[in-house]
């Protein structure tokens, strides 16, 4: 008899001794190698399941794009408005008092220049702009520059001064490219993305509004 053979219960009584107890270990043995199978098993499905489970609570990143349209009537000459434009962004004014270290930018492709604008922040983190300057016209008195941001971000703005009354008009467009986003529990339907978009071009606008009814009081105050 091979000792992975199974005797059935109804012989055992005609086997000898020896051979019946050789017989009862022989099949511990095998129950106990089916139930390690069963238990590898089991762990092996619980670890997948939860890989499953893990990989299906990632955040959904959707790449999209969006517009912001900003515009600021300010009590100054467009002369005084456009000059302010070009110190804050083409000399770099507005980054240096934010903390940020400002260089041109050494890129051939930047036609009409650039800069590199970097700081380290307080967590030991490394905020990177770099700025391309596509269009300055002094006549029109419109800025437009490609931008890229170490967070993904990316997109083309543009900055104009125009004549209104006593003052000038002020307005920023910028076309962004960002990620929305998503929760494993939220749809990644395109209602839910524009919802995502709508509330980022909030937030934006709160931002931009913040900053500029701010410059606009520093401008009129100095004149």
């Amino acid at each position: 008899m091979k000792p992975h053979d199974l005797v059935p219960l109804t012989n055992w009584c005609e086997l000898p001794p020896e051979a019946m107890a050789a017989e009862a270990v022989a099949c511990l043995e095998r129950m106990k190698k089916r139930h390690m199978r069963s238990a590898m098993f089991a762990a092996t499905s619980a670890l997948l399941l939860c890989a499953d489970v893990s990989v299906a609570q990632q955040p959904v990143r959707i790449r999209a794009p969006l517009v912001d349209n900003y515009t600021l009537h300010f009590n100054v000459p467009p002369e005084v408005l456009w000059a302010e434009l070009k110190a804050m962004y083409v000399k770099g004014d507005k980054f240096t008092a934010q903390g940020f270290t400002v260089k041109p930018l050494d890129d051939p492709g930047a036609i009409l220049g650039g800069t590199r604008i970097v700081r380290t922040l307080p967590n030991g983190k490394v905020e990177e702009r770099v700025a391309r300057f596509t269009r300055i016209d002094d006549g029109e008195r419109f800025l437009a520059l490609q931008v890229s941001y170490s967070e993904g971000i990316v997109g083309n703005v543009s900055y104009q001064a125009r004549p209104a009354g006593r003052g000038s008009d002020f307005q920023l467009i910028a076309h962004m490219e960002q990620d929305i986003v998503l929760n494993a529990r939220e749809s990644a339907s395109r209602e839910a993305i524009a919802d995502k978009v709508e509330a980022v071009l909030q937030g934006h606008h709160r931002e931009l509004a913040q900053y500029w009814e701010g410059e606009k009081a520093r401008m009129e105050a100095a004149r």
